[in-house]
């Protein structure tokens, strides 16, 4: 409280103000997001690598590219569980939602851009997906900091 004001003041630690040793909702949230991350992006991954040929013929994207975007979603799971269980979560969470969103923007064009009708659906479908967790991961992020004391 301050100057009269009620309201008590905001915190942006990721910790409790009374229990420093118990994580906040966010905290908990923050960390579930990167392994369902890592979870992800490791299906994918290996999805990629092991169906290149087949994802290259329904999409039109070449079996190489394929196989190299699938490769970096495996390496960017193991970046993501790292991140889970990192003393400070909420970097590898700010940069989950920058792959997150530029994944989904790729995969976007070429769903607009590549394949035929399935090919192009599930693209899309992939795009939506990376899009979407890449929101929860911004809420989780913006709840994290606490409320806003003017």
């Amino acid at each position: 409280m301050t100057d009269g004001d009620p309201r008590p003041e905001a915190t942006s630690d990721a910790r409790s103000a009374s229990d420093p040793a118990v994580p906040t909702q966010a905290e908990v949230d923050g960390r579930r997001l990167l392994s369902l991350d890592a979870a992800v992006a490791a299906s994918k991954g290996l999805l990629a690598v092991g169906a290149a040929g087949s994802i290259s013929r329904s999409t039109g994207v070449p079996a190489g590219f394929v196989r190299l975007a699938g490769a970096a979603w495996t390496v960017w799971a193991g970046a993501s569980a790292v991140g889970a269980v990192a003393e400070d979560w909420q970097s590898p969470l700010r940069r989950a939602v920058a792959v997150n969103v530029g994944s989904g923007a790729a995969l976007l064009g070429l769903a607009v851009a590549r394949g035929g009708r399935g090919g192009r659906l599930a693209l899309g479908l992939a795009s939506v997906q990376a899009g979407a967790l890449a929101l929860v991961q911004v809420r989780t992020l913006v709840r994290a900091q606490g409320p806003i004391v003017a």
